[in-house]
């Protein structure tokens, strides 16, 4: 779905959308897929991902915490995003928990549609390739290793902490850059703005390839101790 008719589905669901979270009783799943369709026009639906609009991630199927959290940081700021904060600035808590529990209900969905060369850019040259690794599975001495957040098979926490596998490189540098630019923030203190601070923008592009290119058998099973992650996250105080 290209860009235009996205602002054309938002403009004509918005309203059914903004009306039911903040009126509308509890509502059945198939009343609730019906008043998501606003989502969908960027999500894809629930079975499905964005195929075209990398920058969107698919959420079917991830954890009812995560995705609170997450609506609840585009609903205060934390994530900007003027659309997403449109959607959300008047709907209850409560809703937004109804939203989340429905969207991880639903079977996950495959990943999009990627670049061929994604695979390429990541692995094909030796030097790339060992700098990914090095950054996603043990850190380079100056910064801590993305698994040792995000777990050995980067699958997040299912709360705060999310999981990598299967998003886009397009989200990923996009996400990466957020960080970085100061453009998206989490509570104080904001450990994921530290990190991004400290890659170039070259490992931003390798990490991003690296891990949108990773397999299962690329992950390396580090047992992540969640009471000595290793940099102080305020996200999961």
């Amino acid at each position: 779905m290209n860009r235009k008719r996205i602002r054309v589905a938002l403009r004509l669901l918005l309203p059914v959308f903004l009306m039911a979270g903040t009126t509308a009783p509890r509502a059945s799943d198939d009343a609730m897929g019906d008043r998501l369709q606003a989502c969908a026009a960027c999500h894809g639906r629930a079975v499905e991902s964005p195929q075209e609009e990398l920058y969107y991630p698919p959420i079917s199927g991830k954890p009812v915490e995560y995705l609170y959290q997450q609506l609840l940081n585009f609903k205060e700021g934390r994530r900007v995003n003027p659309t997403m904060q449109q959607m959300l600035a008047y709907l209850s808590p409560e809703y937004l928990h109804e939203i989340a529990a429905w969207y991880a209900a639903q079977p996950s969905a495959s990943p999009g549609a990627r670049p061929a060369d994604i695979s390429a850019g990541a692995k094909a040259d030796p030097q790339r390739a060992a700098r990914g690794r090095l950054l996603v599975q043990t850190g380079d001495g100056s910064q801590p290793a993305c698994a040792a957040c995000h777990g050995g098979d980067l699958a997040g926490d299912g709360i705060a902490i999310p999981g990598l596998r299967g998003l886009s490189v397009h989200y990923l540098t996009a996400q990466l850059g957020a960080w970085q630019a100061g453009t998206r923030h989490a509570k104080e203190p904001d450990c994921m703005a530290e990190v991004a601070r400290s890659l170039s923008g070259q490992d931003i592009d390798i990490v991003a390839r690296w891990i949108a290119a990773a397999k299962e058998s690329d992950m390396t099973g580090i047992q992540v101790d969640r009471a000595k992650l290793p940099r102080d996250c305020g996200a999961v105080q």
